[in-house]
């Protein structure tokens, strides 16, 4: 027969471990929003270079005099659309009101040390 003790035991190593998974999975998803942040950021760089050197060139062609294609300036519109909404969404991120799911979170915190502190 179990004695008190043991079951208690046991309940409480459920609970810790659910505990504790859920920090770690809390944890792995904030690591992998702020690298698809990252990721973002470069994209929306990458875009903005390519939006300039296009829009040199056409800036050259009109001086020139010669028409531009629909097509090309229809890209320049749209690159410019979605660098704005890149942009808003960056800027909507650290909104304190999108941020009260992660209010705990300390962004310059060493997740990787802090883990590592529990083991």
């Amino acid at each position: 027969m179990c004695s008190p003790q043991t079951i208690l035991d046991k309940i409480v190593e459920k609970i810790i471990d659910s505990v504790i998974q859920s920090m770690v999975c809390h944890i792995h998803f904030v690591t992998c929003y702020k690298g698809n942040l990252e990721k973002l950021d470069a994209e929306k760089k990458n875009l903005e270079d390519q939006w300039q050197k296009v829009n040199d060139e056409v800036d050259i062609y009109k001086t020139l005099g010669k028409d531009i294609k629909a097509k090309v300036s229809n890209w320049l519109t749209e690159a410019d659309k979605m660098i704005k909404e890149v942009e808003e969404f960056v800027n909507h991120k650290t909104d304190p009101e999108s941020m009260k799911c992660f209010k705990f979170v300390n962004h310059k915190t060493d997740w990787g040390a802090w883990t590592r502190r529990g083991r």
